[in-house]
């Protein structure tokens, strides 16, 4: 168990990285089960659904032990009222955890949407020091087909329909429990 722990705290130190194109170069403080080859396959349908530019920067994916208890991850980015918070997808180490690999990867692409969704409303200008968002995401219908197509994307790779039954049921859920988001 002590072992286990440092093992973990020692790959808390460790970057990963995959080298290509406009992919998910990094993610900080990365735990060991997460595919980055399934999450690049996330963002670039999602930059293709989005019809996003295809030099468009991806956001840094960090684990966060300050996200909020009610969540596994988010995406935050400089707003009025939090000028200097950094663009980026945290993830709540607990999730790692608790969930199945599976899930935090669509958990990812589900974030990654939020990420596109946000430049978008912003003319896909990453250089703005504040993000202005008035689309409400969760309940957005086009929202609802990329995080369904990205549970879909993952079926076709593990085929698991239990799980893709989860991401579905995850797409309804998100939307009823925050719609304001």
């Amino acid at each position: 168990m002590l072992i286990n722990r440092f093992y973990m705290l020692l790959l808390l130190f460790v970057s990963q990285y995959v080298f290509a194109g406009s992919q998910i170069l990094v993610i900080e403080n990365p735990p060991p089960p997460i595919d980055l080859t399934l999450v690049n396959r996330l963002w670039e349908y999602a930059k293709k659904e989005m019809g996003a530019p295809n030099n468009i920067a991806p956001p840094k994916i960090t684990l966060d032990w300050n996200v909020p208890k009610y969540a596994r991850m988010g995406t935050q980015f400089p707003t009025i009222e939090i000028p200097d918070m950094p663009i980026q997808i945290s993830i709540a180490p607990r999730t790692i955890d608790s969930e199945d690999r599976l899930i935090v990867i669509w958990g990812l692409g589900h974030e990654i949407t939020h990420y596109l969704f946000a430049l978008q409303e912003n003319g896909w200008d990453l250089t703005l020091k504040v993000f202005s968002i008035k689309r409400r995401h969760h309940c957005d219908p086009e929202f609802k087909r990329i995080t369904r197509g990205m549970a879909q994307e993952l079926w076709n790779v593990y085929h698991s329909d239990d799980i893709r039954g989860k991401m579905f049921e995850e797409v309804i859920r998100s939307c009823a429990n925050f719609p304001q988001q």
